[in-house]
């Protein structure tokens, strides 16, 4: 999902996107680097 408000659906539920906020941002833990794209906020239903 991409933009909030858009929703999956299959067999086991529903997703649905609340909110979206792009973070790019690289940290540095020991010898590994994790980068986050974005953050996502989403609702299930089952």
């Amino acid at each position: 999902m991409q933009k909030v408000g858009q929703t999956y659906a299959d067999q086991k539920g529903e997703a649905t996107l609340k909110a979206l906020k792009n973070i790019n941002k690289t940290y540095e833990i020991g010898s590994i680097e994790l980068t986050i794209r974005d953050d996502e906020i989403d609702s299930l239903k089952t």
